[in-house]
């Protein structure tokens, strides 16, 4: 039977594999630390969760489909987040949030604290100490701004600045087209500037 090779610049789809765990590292890293449940980041280290993504991206492999998911990373980081929610589901088990129990505006942006950790990045960005009088007003402004997003523009900023995902990458992770992804993210940049006056541009390419 003919062997199925993937043209990754002449490499295998192992090959390939490989080579993303060890030149990509560093941004998958960035995706373990972002999306890493609080409840597991003194249990788990974030090397260890990416040896065992490795295993299961290395079992899993035979049912990688380029026609689906042209770029490798992209699956691999498909890989990694189902490792962080198997781990999560083994060390915390189905925990639920008690009845009646106060919620706070950051929790109601998301349960797992991506969106005030994003929230937290851009105040640092844009306040200068001049402005540390307003920061926390900024904050308020700004919890209010993200919280009104769509999940998907939410997730848009957060791949984009802090998994530091490519426009292309990003469109293939939230099965958008190109176009479709840089106008929402524009969008959601052109939003934030407005809320806190940011002096700088959104990020292209």
């Amino acid at each position: 039977m003919q062997r199925d090779v993937t043209p990754f610049a002449g490499r295998t789809p192992a090959e390939e594999l490989v080579r993303v765990f060890t030149d990509d590292r560093e941004r998958l890293r960035r995706v373990v630390m972002v999306r890493l449940d609080a409840g597991l980041r003194g249990r788990v280290d974030v090397d260890d969760v990416l040896q065992e993504a490795f295993l299961a991206a290395s079992t899993r492999l035979k049912h990688f489909r380029p026609e689906r998911c042209a770029v490798m990373f992209v699956w691999v980081r498909m890989v990694v987040m189902q490792t962080i929610v198997d781990l999560a589901r083994r060390h915390l088990g189905a925990r639920k949030r008690g009845g009646g129990r106060e919620v706070a505006l950051t929790e109601v942006v998301d349960d797992q604290g991506s969106s005030f950790r994003l929230l937290q990045e851009m105040c640092a960005r844009v306040t200068s100490p001049t402005r540390a009088a307003a920061r926390a007003e900024d904050s308020t402004r700004l919890i209010a701004s993200i919280a009104g997003m769509s999940d998907t523009d939410r997730e848009i900023l957060l791949l984009r600045h802090f998994e530091e995902l490519s426009n292309g990458e990003v469109a293939e992770v939230l099965g958008l087209q190109k176009a479709a992804a840089t106008n929402r993210y524009l969008r959601a940049m052109t939003r934030l500037h407005d809320v806190l006056g940011n002096p700088d541009g959104p990020r292209h390419g």
